[in-house]
């Protein structure tokens, strides 16, 4: 086999724009709707809070968000990031059965941060205090919902990496799905705890 047929070959694999950009929305939509639907969480408890026209209240939420997506979510997301492009590059290779392993082995080094992440989030409070100079009550607040909301951070460092690995196999309904229910279940909870 000589380079022209080598060049034919590409030729005939090479997607037109139009196949090309329709691939990436197929897979950027899905994904992208995710991620939006995680990140609503966020505004919709300060949409929440802030009609309760309690500024005390309204400041604790914002900063342990901030606490919490900084000490949190980021490195879980990073984490779970190196594992998305692990698997896309294993995929490309047709190693199935390594996508397999370093499913399994995000899945346990998430278990394991979770471990100082939530050591680090159990001080919020603390941290405010004593390094943001915060008054006891806002840090109070910021630290009773960093620590009410770690089972959701939980939830989403394990849907997310699941949504990963769905996605490898061109299954993007499920995880959109899920999310959805997800973000009508907060607004749902949202509702109850604050008004009922």
């Amino acid at each position: 086999m000589d380079l022209s047929d080598d060049l034919q070959k590409n030729d005939q694999n090479r997607l037109s724009k139009g196949e090309m950009l329709f691939k990436i929305l197929h897979q950027a939509v899905p994904c992208s709707l995710c991620a939006i639907i995680m990140m609503a969480q966020g505004m919709i408890n300060t949409a929440f809070v802030g009609h309760l026209n309690n500024p005390m209240l309204l400041a604790g939420l914002g900063m342990g968000h901030s606490i919490q997506n900084i000490f949190g979510t980021s490195v879980l997301m990073g984490l779970n990031y190196a594992f998305e492009i692990i698997s896309s590059r294993l995929k490309g290779s047709g190693d199935m059965t390594l996508i397999g392993i370093y499913l399994n082995r995000t899945r346990f080094i998430n278990i394991c941060l979770l471990v100082p992440i939530f050591i680090i989030l159990n001080f919020t409070g603390y941290f405010m205090t004593n390094f943001l100079s915060y008054d006891e009550e806002t840090a109070k607040v910021s630290q009773e919902f960093v620590m009410a909301n770690f089972p959701a951070l939980v939830l989403q460092c394990f849907i997310y990496v699941e949504c990963i690995y769905l996605n490898l196999f061109e299954i993007k309904l499920l995880p959109v799905i899920s999310w959805i229910i997800g973000g009508v279940c907060h607004i749902g909870l949202c509702y109850y705890f604050l008004h009922v």
